[in-house]
């Protein structure tokens, strides 16, 4: 179909990105480097990065490892364990290293069993970050045993997000990968008052669990969160093309090494870090705007701006995205 416009897509950043390290890190980083100008990358390494000085350990890995004539800037995240040094930490984004700190309740997902089991623990690290201004960005599910799979994003919010959000009614609070209508409109309600926001993928807004099981198990398009009912794929979508500021894009990529066609466990999956952009314009008979939310070189925190008689487009996707998840990077949510 030919477009009788064409669109420039300014270039944007991506809010939630893993970029592993040593010779993973060197394989993938060049694709995200290609399409985003600047990437908040996740601290969940083995060890994870725990404090400034590891955090400027692992920009410096990656700085080195960006093949010459790319201009991308990693921002710096600090994996929060029950025995962080708030003082630590505010040194660090006073001075610039670390752009904001990551709640992983512990054993919720890929490498995160040194992360936090009890929020009491760590409530001189929660003041410290509010008094500061410093963002916190929260895998957005519980790792209870009792809690239903399917109901583990949705108890996150109920059990920690909502009364971390009254408690410190002026912390930054980054809810990420949303994937269910019950978080996009916790998020949207208390998200007009300026400090609570959220992070949405490409294959939440692509796929819901239907995908999993059509025609067989397919356990490529698992990820972390799952994927949920078709009402919240629409949610998310509807959250991705309302404009409103409290949403933003993370792709949430997160290389693993392969493993054997039919694994003991299913592998959790994701987007490679080129996906999101070319697809997006494709499914979408390419009415797609990335806009910032304020002036800048580069693009800043995008909503998506989806045309909304286009919208259903990404369910019909769903075979020709499963083949695209199959061959690109997997890991999703971890």
């Amino acid at each position: 179909m030919t477009l009788p416009f064409s669109l420039d897509l300014p270039q944007p950043d991506d809010w939630h990105l893993h970029l592993r390290d040593g010779a993973m890190m060197r394989a993938v980083l060049p694709a995200t480097a290609a399409v985003f100008g600047r990437a908040v990358v996740m601290p969940n390494l083995k060890p994870p990065v725990v404090c400034t000085a590891d955090a400027v350990a692992y920009r410096d890995r990656i700085l080195k490892a960006l093949p010459s004539g790319m201009d991308f800037k990693p921002l710096m995240t600090a994996y929060l364990t029950e025995t962080t040094d708030p003082d630590d930490l505010e040194r660090g984004y006073r001075d610039g290293v670390l752009f904001a700190a990551k709640l992983y309740p512990a054993g919720a997902t890929t490498n995160s069993d040194a992360g936090v089991r009890s929020m009491e623990a760590i409530a001189p690290l929660l003041d410290r970050l509010q008094s500061i201004g410093m963002p916190l960005l929260c895998h957005t599910e519980v790792a209870d045993p009792a809690v239903d799979f399917f109901d583990r994003e949705k108890v996150f919010i109920d059990r920690v997000a909502a009364p971390l959000h009254r408690s410190h009614p002026e912390l930054k609070l980054v809810l990420e990968h949303l994937s269910t209508a019950y978080a996009a409109d916790y998020v949207r309600s208390e998200g007009r008052k300026g400090f609570l926001a959220a992070t949405l993928t490409a294959h939440h807004m692509a796929l819901s669990r239907n995908a999993l099981f059509d025609s067989g198990l397919h356990p490529h398009l698992f990820c972390l969160p799952v994927l949920k009912r078709e009402e919240d794929r629409q949610a998310i979508v509807r959250a991705a093309t309302s404009g409103e500021p409290m949403f933003f894009a993370g792709t949430d990529s997160a290389p693993h090494r392969a493993r054997p066609r039919k694994p003991r466990a299913p592998m959790a999956v994701s987007l490679p870090p080129r996906w999101p952009l070319p697809f997006m314009p494709k499914s979408l008979t390419a009415q797609v705007l990335w806009t910032s939310c304020r002036p800048s070189s580069r693009s800043t925190a995008l909503p998506l701006r989806l045309a909304r008689e286009r919208q259903d487009a990404y369910a019909r996707e769903s075979a020709s995205l499963a083949r695209i998840l199959y061959l690109g990077t997997d890991g999703g949510g971890r």
